[in-house]
């Protein structure tokens, strides 16, 4: 295996951090891996600095202008030039990864499909399904975030001996703090205790749902309430400070987008991590909080709940949509004794220690090897019928 493409709509800090760590776990087998994306703009404000082994496809256009004829262009084009013996694609429905897939299967490739997708993120459709069989067939093997994403490309054929874990992950090390001691956080003596939550402010992340169970919290609470923490922005921003605003008992602070530098420090002082999503894929926010050793409330409606938080031990689900399971769980953290929360905390760190960099590493080297071999061995699944079928779902998706 002399090459590998991970091949992404955008490199954020996440994706970068994963094909350094990619890049010097495959050296060890000669192996050489090349970031691919599409263009360094889209909605995310993500600040990533140029990187010797990332190529962008398309230099001036953000990515939702840009045609899907365009992408799957610029897509055969970038993988006729470094010829790689595998191409790891980010889901199955972007142009980039639709054309990627038929390229290698022109060509007797390995393609191993990053996804983290749900059958409980949608309600589902026939013919929809019916179309992601025929594309998640023509993949070698699965690199997926966690139990429920495996369950869901089984479902859609893919074969449970094909599947690699922790596609989602962070760089544990940045927000663990007990590698560095000089960043030891002042809990409970030094910095007045506060809930945190970060995320995008769109309706689908249950913030609203968050403010109105802090208020329940707060409403109840016997002294004085913990801080409420929101990081992030987004079209929501005006209608979470007007129901913040009306809260009686309690306070909630906006501090805005932060980089990771910035963030790393909130969550460091923070006494507890609360992830009221209605619908998340994973949830790579519970992963930077469990690094920091935050005992977590995550909803139910996140993928990564069932792997990740183990229940009264380093936190706790509760309902997405459920009144007073949040308000509960706070009540709970806020009346907990330092020294156990702090053991919550070192549960979490324990737990995430197994969803790192070096899992996914190893992880998609064993996807890969597998799918170079898969791919001489078995015949080409995609006909010329269903090239041009995802020819053309790559145009219509844009």
């Amino acid at each position: 295996m002399r090459s590998v493409v991970l091949l992404q709509s955008r490199y954020g800090p996440y994706h970068i951090a994963r094909l350094d760590r990619c890049r010097e776990a495959f050296a060890v087998y000669g192996t050489d891996v090349v970031g691919v994306e599409v263009s360094k703009l889209n909605q995310y404000r993500w600040e990533v600095q140029s990187h010797s082994a990332l190529r962008t496809m398309v230099v001036d256009k953000q990515y939702q202008a840009i045609s899907g004829r365009l992408i799957w262009k610029a897509t055969t084009a970038t993988l006729n030039a470094i010829s790689p013996d595998v191409v790891v694609v980010n889901g199955y429905s972007f142009p980039e990864a639709l054309a990627a897939i038929c390229w290698a299967n022109d060509r007797r490739r390995g393609i191993v499909l990053a996804s983290d997708s749900r059958s409980e993120d949608h309600q589902r459709s026939v013919w929809k399904e019916f179309l992601k069989r025929r594309v998640v067939g023509a993949c070698t093997c699965a690199h997926v975030a966690g139990s429920q994403s495996a369950s869901y490309l089984i479902q859609l054929g893919m074969a449970a001996d094909r599947l690699y874990y922790c596609t989602d992950c962070v760089d544990n090390e940045f927000y663990d703090y007990s590698r560095e001691p000089g960043l030891q956080p002042p809990r409970d003596e030094q910095v007045s205790p506060y809930f945190i939550a970060v995320s995008r402010f769109i309706p689908k992340k249950g913030l609203v749902h968050l403010i109105e169970e802090y208020r329940a919290y707060a409403d109840a609470c016997d002294g004085v309430p913990w801080r409420l923490m929101i990081v992030g922005d987004g079209p929501l921003r005006e209608k979470l400070e007007v129901t913040a605003s009306s809260l009686e008992r309690g306070n909630v602070e906006f501090p805005g987008f932060l980089n990771p530098d910035q963030l790393r420090a909130r969550y460091i002082n923070a006494s507890c991590f609360v992830h009221p999503s209605e619908q998340d894929t994973w949830g790579l926010v519970v992963n930077e909080a469990m690094a920091a050793s935050l005992p977590v409330i995550v909803s139910d409606g996140a993928g990564c709940a069932v792997d990740l938080v183990k229940q009264g031990l380093n936190g706790w689900i509760v309902g997405a949509n459920t009144g007073g399971e949040i308000a509960s769980a706070m009540s709970r953290m806020h009346q907990m004794p330092p020294e156990d929360r702090a053991g919550m905390g070192a549960v979490s760190r324990s737990v995430i220690a197994d969803w790192g960099l070096s899992r996914y590493a190893q992880e998609l080297h064993a996807a890969c090897g597998r799918s170079v071999e898969l791919a001489k061995s078995i015949k080409t699944r995609l006909g010329v019928a269903d090239s041009m079928l995802l020819r053309s779902l790559a145009t219509l998706v844009r």
